[in-house]
């Protein structure tokens, strides 16, 4: 019988990090891997657990080192007989770690959602905490050559595997005109859209600005933003309404909350742009390339080697306006070329970044 597999995201959030966990638990699962996941309570992440019903341990607030809740992890550990812990958010190592001492068969696999640079995590402390790892994943060379520099962990444990999402819940077919025509996008309109985290390092205030430039040579387009604030941390979406009444846009930009069907508000798009200031990874990015949608985002992160540095989408610079409306102007002005250039991202999204291939990859570092 396979060993029992445990991931840990002690995060109060629920964006791409945390639903990538949930992905991965539900993956295991399926793959006959007895599966459990450590949450905090109250936590979107639980939530969705719970909405599943899969197997989940809950923990008060978990802070870098906290004794209490590394020997509540210890207990679970050793009564369920876990055999592998994935760590989604590499902070939670803390926690861990002091959980496992006396245990080293338990094999711990980390997850770099996070890009590092100009930090030094080669203590006496972070060394002991991150050479108790088997193997961390890089989600990009690019991340994985950044991240050498930064921490204190053997060239041989590192492994790029890039982040995924279930094909086929992303395709052309999912458009929904009747979606379109709910939010007043008329035949022949063109609908801009982003979907994520609301939040000042996403840069949906940067689009807004760029999309009042582009709307002067095209004005038959739409601008669309869908997703919420990061929980306990409001006043962005202020920020964006308050942007949009500036520019006079109060009849072209339409806000949505968070969606469910994101496959479905995706198909449905014209154009994605991910206007991050920077990203590790960016999956919703993968869905848009799988759902045939040209896409932009900006020359930071990992992001262009997803984009085979600008072959796949164009690259606009990050925190700049100017740049992502010369990106979207170009796109409207050449449509054909942006509809081939979609095509062939597409093609390679199927083949790169298919869960189940890359769940192949990562269930081979614990076998």
């Amino acid at each position: 019988m396979k060993k029992k597999v445990a991931h840990i995201c002690l995060s109060k959030g629920y964006g791409g990090l945390e639903i990538y966990s949930l992905h991965m638990h539900q993956m295991f699962l399926d793959a006959g891997y007895p599966s459990t996941h450590f949450c905090l309570e109250d936590s979107g992440l639980e939530k969705h657990l719970e909405k599943e019903g899969l197997s989940f341990h809950c923990f008060k607030k978990a802070k870098y080192f906290n004794p209490s809740v590394s020997l509540k992890l210890r207990k679970i550990i050793k009564e369920e007989n876990i055999g592998s812990v994935f760590v989604h958010h590499l902070r939670d190592l803390w926690v861990l770690v002091p959980a496992l001492i006396g245990m080293p068969e338990v094999q711990i696999v980390g997850f770099a959602q996070m890009w590092l640079r100009n930090v030094n995590k080669k203590d006496f402390l972070h060394t002991k905490l991150y050479q108790r790892m088997k193997h961390l994943i890089s989600l990009t060379d690019l991340q994985q050559e950044a991240l050498k520099q930064c921490l204190p962990l053997a060239e041989d444990r590192y492994v790029t595997i890039p982040n995924s999402v279930f094909m086929e819940k992303y395709s052309p077919k999912f458009r929904d005109e009747s979606l379109r025509n709910s939010l007043g996008v008329k035949e022949g309109e063109k609908l801009i859209g982003v979907i994520g985290r609301l939040d000042p390092l996403k840069g949906q205030l940067e689009l807004v600005e760029a999309f009042s430039q582009v709307q002067k040579n095209f004005p038959n387009t739409k601008l669309l933003i869908v997703g919420d604030e990061t929980p306990h941390e409001p006043g962005y979406k202020d920020k964006i309404t308050q942007k949009v009444k500036e520019l006079n846009l109060e009849d072209s930009v339409i806000l949505k909350g968070f969606q469910s069907n994101v496959n479905e508000w995706m198909a449905s798009l014209d154009i994605f742009v991910m206007p991050s200031y920077e990203e590790t990874f960016g999956i919703v990015l993968v869905e848009a390339m799988a759902s045939g949608v040209p896409v932009i985002s900006t020359k930071a992160g990992g992001v262009p080697e997803i984009l085979n540095n600008g072959e796949l989408g164009d690259l606009a610079l990050p925190k700049d306006a100017d740049s992502l409306a010369v990106s979207l102007n170009k796109y409207l002005e050449n449509w054909d070329a942006s509809l081939e250039r979609a095509n062939k991202a597409r093609q390679v999204a199927l083949e790169r970044y298919d869960l189940n291939n890359v769940f192949r990859q990562v269930e081979s570092l614990i076998n």
